[in-house]
C-alpha cells in the first residue's frame, strides 16, 4: 500500500500564513466546451494543471496559458502513461471531461 503524503506550501499573505495544498490537477477534455471552463476556473485559482487533448485538436489553441498540454488518446496506454506521470510531491486530482460527441444517429 502507498502512503501518500501531501506536502503543504505556506505562502505568506499580509503577515498571515495561508496554507495551501500542493495540487495537481489532470484534466481529460480540457479543448472542449465543460473542459475549457474548468481549466479556466483552475488556473483563476493559481493551480498547476495539466491537459490532455487529443493530438491536432484545433481547439487546444484556447487552452489558457501556464497549462501544461499533454497530447494523447484515452485508447492509448502509452500517453496515458505519460499523462499520469506526476512528481510525487503532488496530491493529483482527477477531473475527466473527455466524450464522444456526434449528431450522427449511425455513429458506432
Amino acid at each position: 500500500m502507498q502512503l501518500m503524503i501531501v506536502i503543504l506550501q505556506m505562502k505568506i499573505l499580509n503577515n498571515e500564513i495561508i496554507m495551501k495544498d500542493n495540487n495537481f490537477y489532470l484534466l481529460t477534455g480540457a479543448a472542449g466546451f465543460l473542459g475549457s471552463l474548468i481549466c479556466k476556473q483552475l488556473v483563476q485559482r493559481g493551480e498547476k494543471v495539466r491537459a490532455f487533448v487529443l493530438p491536432n485538436d484545433k481547439a487546444a489553441k484556447y487552452i489558457p496559458q501556464g497549462v501544461e498540454q499533454c497530447e494523447g488518446d484515452l485508447l492509448d496506454k502509452t500517453a496515458l502513461e505519460r499523462f499520469f506521470d506526476v512528481s510525487e510531491e503532488y496530491k493529483i486530482k482527477v477531473i475527466h471531461c473527455a466524450s464522444i460527441v456526434t449528431v450522427n444517429p449511425e455513429f458506432n
